[in-house]
């Protein structure tokens, strides 16, 4: 995820996370309720998906597949030699242990 927008998604699960009506919002209409948060208009055809964690499973997202000849050479690299990872064992989404970034 691009910096910009993973500061997004953690200003806006930090909103849902104290305020439980945005939080309703969010899960009811997330494109509507991120929109009014920021004051933005969102493409059209622009999706957001939220869901909510439960205790007993986990969610796991999935990179769009591309094209290796889409890849630049440090892109692949990093997809090739897991640059991306959570390392400590605590298979946290809100993990925030400086190990987990590799």
């Amino acid at each position: 995820m691009a910096d910009g927008i993973q500061k997004l998604v953690g200003q806006v699960r930090a909103k849902a996370w104290v305020d439980k009506g945005f939080r309703k919002a969010l899960l009811e209409n997330p494109k509507k309720a991120i929109e009014e948060l920021f004051d933005i208009t969102l493409q059209e055809q622009f999706k957001i998906n939220v869901v909510e964690e439960k205790p007993d499973s986990i969610t796991i997202v999935l990179p769009a597949q591309l094209n290796e000849s889409e890849l630049t050479d440090d892109e692949l690299e990093t997809v090739a030699g897991g640059g991306w990872g959570c390392f400590c064992d605590c298979f946290s989404a809100d993990c925030f242990d400086t190990t987990c970034f590799g």
